[in-house]
């Protein structure tokens, strides 16, 4: 004999929703969660070792001399449209976390969004349904919101990688659809935010030499967009020389500010070479520079490779392997470039975290093992904590890096 349930038209709608839009629920509520946690933990400045001896300080700046004159002055060491970041936040009736933290958290957003777009778009035309295609795509880019560094990096930190970060991946997404002008100038735009832009340049021009679909030229719209971004400091009488050669003085910090090789990030100068900065600085760069000449070297050989294989007018670098490229890239510069941070490996743990969850499964604990790297970094320099040295880190990061090279070489080479 059957049990008559009794519903009334709030269970009928409720079951409705399980029964056709659980999905969407579940979504949504994580959305909203993800949200909570960083409206949770914005109030704690004390945690961030930069709040009040920078950014507060540049806020309040502004707030005593007025956006003009802070304009033309040297405040903080960032390029124009972070301060003018700063110049609006001293406007806003408000504490300057609150909305330093918000324009952070927003940039995530913006960045999940685009690396759903993207991987949406990646697993459509590696053959999913395009239903399948959307919830693979949906639940990765949600997680990504989820990574404890990505919260702790724009919620308690109030630093500002994501918004860089959130550009590139644009321009990385305009690229696999081959609209080459457009992802320029989001590379433009990501570049006039943050000097660490520079780690997927690399990958934009061994794309540019195998494609071989667009101009050399359109290159010029990251200068481009760089002299127009600074613009305001030059009208407000900042001077050419201060305004637009920032970036030059930010690249000097390691003798100015005793960073030495590396900052915490745990690259290969962790292996003792850390202060020999006045020795290797240079050779650091060279280096890198050779690294990338053999992998654009590599790319072309096998793209013809490629070519010549599946004979028709197609190229190696589409759709996935742009993606994986630019990941490879930017963890390169990590690895090799003087005067790392503990932060400037985020568009790398952002975007491979994502490319792996989704795409490439067998990343996956390549994935997580950075993702623990960087947690425990984290931990060290926001909670104190220190677990473990960044000798210790930099063996199981070094392997990492060697682990995805290796794949890059064996996925170019046909052997995926």
């Amino acid at each position: 004999m059957k049990n008559k349930t009794n519903t009334n038209v709030v269970d009928k709608f409720l079951f409705n929703l399980i029964d056709n839009r659980l999905f969407e629920l579940v979504l949504i509520l994580a959305l909203a969660i993800s949200a909570i946690i960083r409206v949770m933990l914005a109030p704690y400045t004390d945690i961030s070792p930069d709040y009040d001896t920078y950014y507060k300080v540049w806020v309040e700046t502004y707030r005593e001399v007025g956006i003009w004159k802070g304009l033309s002055m040297t405040i903080g060491d960032y390029y124009v449209p972070f301060n003018i970041l700063y110049a609006i936040c001293s406007l806003l009736p408000c504490e300057p976390w609150a909305p330093l933290a918000f324009a952070s958290c927003l940039c995530e957003y913006v960045g999940a969004l685009f690396m759903y777009k993207i991987m949406k778009h990646l697993l459509v035309n590696n053959g999913y349904e395009e239903r399948n295609a959307v919830k693979i795509a949906s639940v990765t880019a949600v997680g990504l919101l989820f990574i404890p560094t990505v919260i702790f990096n724009g919620a308690l930190w109030k630093q500002c990688d994501a918004m860089y970060t959130c550009f590139i991946i644009i321009a990385i997404y305009y690229m696999i659809k081959d609209k080459y002008t457009t992802s320029f100038i989001f590379l433009g735009i990501a570049f006039a935010f943050k000097l660490q832009a520079i780690f997927v340049i690399p990958a934009f021009l061994i794309i540019y030499m195998v494609k071989k679909r667009f101009t050399i030229f359109q290159f010029c719209w990251i200068p481009a967009i760089f002299l127009l971004f600074g613009i305001p400091a030059v009208l407000a009488k900042r001077g050419l020389r201060a305004t637009y050669f920032m970036y030059f003085m930010q690249t000097q910090e390691t003798q100015s500010e005793g960073y030495g090789m590396v900052s915490y990030l745990p690259n290969l100068y962790n292996f003792g070479f850390d202060d020999y900065d006045y020795m290797l600085n240079s050779v650091a760069v060279l280096m890198i520079g050779v690294i990338f000449m053999f992998a654009a070297l590599f790319m072309v050989w096998a793209n013809r490779r490629y070519v010549s294989g599946v004979g028709c007018d197609a190229d190696i670098l589409c759709g996935e392997n742009i993606l994986y490229l630019a990941i490879w890239s930017a963890f390169t510069c990590c690895m090799f470039l003087p005067g790392m941070h503990e932060r400037y490996d985020y568009m790398v743990i952002f975007m491979l975290t994502g490319y792996a969850f989704a795409l490439g499964q067998k990343l996956i604990p390549c994935a997580i093992a950075i993702n623990v790297i960087s947690l425990i970094t984290y931990g060290h320099i926001l909670f104190k904590v220190e677990t473990f040295s960044a000798y210790q880190l930099a063996i199981p990061y070094l392997l990492i890096y060697m682990w995805i090279t290796r794949d890059v070489i064996r996925k170019f080479c046909g052997k995926d």
